[in-house]
């Protein structure tokens, strides 16, 4: 929070000016006699685009855990649906302040909204009530999906046991397959969605550095090095994050076998700086293959010092969020403000 805070606070500001703006727009073009399915089809996606934070956040909010707990529980299946508007209506009323705080800004900047505003919000009203039914839609399906997972788990699991009977486990496996095993192969499972948020974040931040490199406005370039600046970084820091919490989960069970902890936690935390480091040799080989179009003295030393802050993230990955997102602020305002530089 304190890095979108103080990294987009205004862009923030100005999505929340603009948030009820396509739904004026919407009412504007109605009071026009556009087709009717037009108008129908704004609301129905842009109620669809606002719920994406339920459903991104679908596997907090109805957890694995909490589907086990309620399956013995004496609850009939309205309850359940009555459990899921409860929590989509957690995200209504911030919804609503903020289309108040919009409808305001819309109000004294476009004229033209003064003769549609029953209109205007009639659609906020709908919107929301799409939000509604959207968001309990994709809590049931999570709760649908979970529930087909455990019944397959169960179906499978005597077979499972009877294969691994004849499975020949290596006693005495390598540093490496440890990794495998207790990081790489968790980071993938279906309830956990690191390895593919961290994949999201690569590309994200592999594009960002190509567009950087291509020719354009000094402040284009400026948005595009802040971008591939802080994405380099966060892909650091969440991967960094993640090897903490399962290190810190695994720490009491393998203290009772015959591990090194040491080398598998060094090698852990070496990996996070991998993907970051990817980036920077693939930066580097397209800048300068480039020419003399670039300053190599900034380049030299943006490479550099985004491998400190990469090393530096990793060995304080154990202090708390706060203290991160400081981190992460501090080198983010350090690299931007030597990548502005690059083209001078």
């Amino acid at each position: 929070m304190e890095v979108i805070l103080l990294a987009a606070g205004q862009a923030m500001l100005m999505a929340v000016a603009l948030l009820s703006w396509p739904l004026w727009l919407n009412a504007i073009w109605m009071s026009e006699h556009w087709p009717l399915q037009n108008v129908l089809g704004v609301l129905l996606a842009y109620s669809a685009i606002l719920t994406l934070p339920i459903f991104l956040l679908r596997k907090r909010l109805l957890p694995r855990d909490v589907l086990l707990w309620s399956r013995a529980l004496p609850v009939k299946p309205s309850a359940r649906w009555l459990a899921h508007v409860a929590v989509v209506r957690l995200f209504i009323f911030p919804l609503g302040i903020a289309y108040a705080l919009s409808t305001l800004a819309c109000w004294f900047e476009m004229p033209a909204i003064h003769q549609v505003a029953v209109t205007g919000i009639a659609m906020m009203l709908i919107t929301l009530a799409l939000i509604l039914l959207f968001g309990t839609l994709v809590l049931h399906l999570r709760q649908q999906s979970l529930e087909w997972r455990l019944m397959r788990a169960t179906l499978h699991k005597p077979l499972a046991i009877s294969m691994l009977s004849y499975q020949q486990q290596s006693q005495r496996p390598g540093l490496l397959h440890q990794w495998y095993k207790l990081f790489w192969l968790p980071f993938w499972r279906l309830e956990n969605g690191i390895g593919i948020k961290q994949c999201i974040l690569f590309i994200s931040a592999a594009a960002m550095f190509w567009l950087w490199l291509q020719p354009g406005s000094p402040f284009v370039r400026f948005l595009f090095c802040i971008s591939a600046s802080s994405l380099a970084l966060i892909v650091t820091d969440q991967g960094s994050k993640a090897v903490q919490e399962q290190m810190q989960r695994l720490r009491p069970h393998l203290r009772a076998l015959p591990f090194a902890l040491l080398p598998l936690e060094i090698l852990s935390k070496f990996m996070c700086i991998i993907p970051a480091n990817v980036l920077l040799a693939l930066f580097a080989v397209l800048l300068f293959g480039k020419g003399d179009s670039f300053h190599a003295g900034v380049a030299h030393w943006y490479i550099g010092a985004q491998l400190i802050a990469q090393v530096i993230i990793v060995s304080l990955s154990h202090l708390s969020s706060a203290v991160r997102a400081r981190i992460i602020i501090l080198f983010m305002v350090i690299l931007t403000a030597i990548g502005s530089e690059l083209w001078n």
